[in-house]
């Protein structure tokens, strides 16, 4: 429910991503008629896109303005060149030359593109509100940032994942706070999304604080009425079983970087946070780092237990038995994804396949975002 900010997830969460290709409005307009439309491949021979891609997007422009400055000192070497050289430079760089500029020209349209829309959306003020809710801190603030642009009528997926993002964050809505959102977003977006709110309140992204609470008195006093064992320990093991503990997790495996430096440039990052504006930390590199880390067979299996994780045997042939595990971990490490990856996600791990040097090949069955996946839950959830 974050926004991505490395460039490949703030461009798919823009414009979306499909199979590499991209179409946008230069306008920054949300208008898509074909005639202003720009298309783009960005896995089709881009060499720029392949080397910012996992960049944090502010740092791209300063990036794509060096690529610039190089570009236009070419040109300018051209007027002392001798005749030599300019059959040289007509004949075998000037075609590279004009690619490059091309290139150039389409990626400061982009940036230039996203962000015109995003100042539209507020989006420095969201980005704020999003890590207040990571923190837990402020709610009531990100309350009234919520009402007052689905008032204002901000993108509907924008606000319906800082919604969701709320709930998970706060630990759930109270009952007559969620009324009020489902009332303002469906007078606002339409009726047809009371099936989207029961989607989610189905699925558990959204739910409210009051039934938690129930739930677990209602979970509790049966386990009271059957059992010897001390009611604080009851209590205890109802609550760890029915809230999700997203604050716990956050604190225990340290995902977020401000909590650990005061000063945390994105542009030059020293951890995965980068690609979330320092916010938050991926779970998924957290867990492959600790992984990662582990010397022996013994330390695997524990980690196991403890990350709720099955070890198959099968999957460390004979021959590993008995070797360092240190040096076993430089083979090629597979990690594949059931039901999607965002862009932030791959960006985070490629960044700590190179600062624990350890090659990773990532495989998904999709890549997704917070818009895509919202859009799962209904049809007609967005026109």
């Amino acid at each position: 429910m974050l926004s991505q900010l490395n460039y490949s997830g703030i461009i798919d969460e823009t414009f979306g991503i499909n199979c590499g290709k991209i179409q946008f409005n230069p306008d920054g307009h949300c208008n898509q008629k074909q005639d202003n439309l720009i298309k783009h491949n960005l896995l089709k021979d881009d060499q720029i896109f392949a080397d910012v891609r996992d960049k944090f997007f502010s740092s791209v422009c300063s990036t794509l303005k060096e690529k610039g400055q190089k570009l236009r000192q070419k040109s300018y070497e051209r007027q002392t060149m001798n005749l030599s050289e300019m059959k040289n430079f007509l004949t075998k760089e000037i075609c590279n030359l004009q690619s490059e500029h091309k290139l150039l020209f389409t990626h400061l349209t982009i940036c230039e593109t996203i962000m015109e829309m995003k100042k539209m959306t507020k989006f420095s003020d969201q980005l704020r509100i999003e890590q207040n809710m990571i923190e837990g801190i402020e709610s009531r603030t990100a309350m009234n940032f919520i009402e007052d642009g689905i008032i204002k009528l901000l993108p509907e997926t924008q606000m319906l994942r800082l919604i969701c993002l709320y709930s998970i964050c706060y630990s759930g809505i109270s009952s007559k706070e969620l009324n009020n959102l489902i009332r303002l977003y469906t007078q606002s977006y339409g009726h047809h999304h009371i099936t989207t709110f029961y989607y989610l309140k189905k699925i558990g992204i959204l739910y409210e604080s009051t039934n938690q609470f129930n739930l677990i008195a209602s979970s509790t006093a049966q386990k009271l009425a059957a059992s010897t064992l001390p009611v604080s320990s009851i209590i205890s093991s109802s609550t760890s079983e029915t809230i999700k503990k997203f604050r716990h997790i956050v604190k225990k495996s340290n995902l977020i970087p401000l909590l650990e430096t005061e000063h945390y440039n994105p542009r030059q990052p020293t951890d995965c946070g980068y690609v979330f504006g320092g916010s938050y930390c991926p779970y998924i590199c957290k867990l492959m780092k600790n992984f990662f880390d582990l010397k022996n067979l013994q330390q695997i299996e524990e980690w196991c237990k403890q990350n709720h994780c099955k070890l198959q045997p099968n999957l460390l042939p004979n021959q590993h038995v008995g070797r360092d595990w240190q040096t076993k971990t430089k083979r090629i490490q597979i990690i594949l994804f059931a039901g999607g990856v965002t862009n932030a996600e791959i960006s985070a791990l490629n960044f700590l396949s190179k600062q624990i040097s350890i090659p990773l090949v990532i495989m998904a069955s999709s890549i997704i975002n917070g818009n895509t996946f919202l859009r799962t839950f209904s049809d007609k959830l967005f026109y």
